[in-house]
């Protein structure tokens, strides 16, 4: 983390932290989660589940370490995530065939039944999400956002 120096601080107001983009993007991320664990609430999986899924689905077979890099978790909240999912049997460990001192999180057959679950949640989402907001709007979010994750870390997801 950055150091911060004596010549670049002013005092915070209340105002600044409510105006502020890591407030709203926070915020926004929380509402997203809230609002993808309501309409999950009657199903057997949750949305941290789902995006674990998605990962899967998109990058293909990933150690514990990297599925808590890209989904920004704890390496032990991945082991608890990965241990109820390989107990309800939509994936497995399995070991690296290119290492094999390392285990990779593999999707078994039964995890395409989530696929469609993940695509209706995400489109419902998307769909309350983006209301009212232009097109042109969006990809500048999408640009603005990219652009903060880049300026924030080295491993930017792509």
């Amino acid at each position: 983390m950055a150091e911060l120096h004596a010549t670049a601080h002013r005092s915070i107001e209340r105002d600044d932290i409510l105006r502020g983009i890591e407030y709203w993007i926070f915020l926004t991320g929380r509402l997203l989660e809230e609002s993808a664990n309501g309409l999950l609430e009657n199903e057997s999986v949750t949305f941290r589940q789902l995006k674990l899924l998605g990962l899967l689905l998109v990058r293909g077979p990933l150690t514990q370490k990297d599925l808590a890099s890209r989904l920004q978790v704890k390496p032990s909240a991945i082991v608890r995530i990965v241990d109820r999912m390989e107990r309800d049997g939509w994936l497995q460990r399995t070991t690296d065939p290119l290492d094999k001192r390392k285990n990779v999180v593999v999707l078994t057959a039964a995890a395409s039944e989530l696929e469609e679950l993940l695509t209706q949640c995400m489109e419902q989402i998307e769909d309350q999400a983006l209301q009212g907001i232009s097109k042109q709007d969006i990809a500048t979010t999408i640009k603005t956002l990219s652009r903060i994750c880049k300026n924030m870390s080295d491993d930017t997801p792509e």
